[in-house]
């Protein structure tokens, strides 16, 4: 009988030895499993602040682009205005030039290439070495004029002419432009400075306040000695 009960007692103890195993295997899978979540969570908890800051830059690369967008389109605008009045100014000086070049009397477009330094009057571009140097020292003054107008127009309000006359000008026609810029420089009343220097000024224009120096002859040497 005492074999019997031992034997039941074995038994009784084995089986709860198999269940307190089994048990503890669960245990060690469930904290394996915790573990596993735990760093799953952290995964989770960083995607989320990586995701979190993917949004800010993606919303502050979104606010540049707008940002540069609108100020391109400023810009844009800006320079079409700008150009405007510099064209504008350009046809009104032509028209005061004397009657040599049909295009300058009636310069109804005028197309500025800035990109190859040429200036296209009604489509026309190919003009006299004279025509020429009219059509720049209008085009230096006509941005003066749109410096002066514009407060915004980044452009010194300075211009410096030197020898207009030395292209085969007539002195008919140098005497004019002459005229023309004195009397644009005589009208503003914004503060400016035109420095031209000619060696042979317009009759009218002798007694004219802007004028510095003397007038250098044969007779009256630059350099006295």
């Amino acid at each position: 009988m005492l074999k019997t009960l031992n034997s039941l007692l074995n038994t009784s103890i084995s089986y709860y030895d198999v269940e307190a195993d089994q048990l503890n295997q669960k245990i060690g899978y469930i904290d394996r499993e915790t573990e596993e979540f735990i760093k799953i969570k952290d995964v989770i908890e960083q995607f989320e602040i990586l995701y979190a800051k993917k949004n800010e830059i993606h919303d502050r690369i979104q606010k540049i682009k707008r940002d540069y967008s609108a100020r391109e389109n400023s810009i844009h605008l800006r320079c079409n205005a700008a150009l405007r009045v510099i064209e504008s100014s350009l046809i009104d000086l032509l028209k005061h030039d004397i009657d040599r070049e049909n295009e300058f009397s009636s310069p109804d477009a005028i197309e500025l290439d800035f990109k190859n330094d040429i200036i296209f009057v009604n489509g026309k571009a190919n003009f006299s070495a004279s025509s020429l140097a009219i059509l720049r020292s209008c085009f230096y003054l006509s941005m003066l004029i749109a410096s002066i107008k514009d407060k915004s127009f980044r452009y010194p309000r300075f211009m410096l002419l030197d020898s207009i006359e030395d292209k085969g000008m007539e002195p008919l026609r140098y005497h004019n432009l002459q005229k023309i810029i004195a009397e644009f420089s005589s009208q503003s009343e914004i503060s400016h400075q035109i420095i031209l220097s000619t060696s042979d000024i317009a009759p009218e224009l002798k007694e004219f306040d802007g004028i510095i120096g003397s007038c250098y002859t044969k007779s009256n040497r630059t350099l006295s000695f």
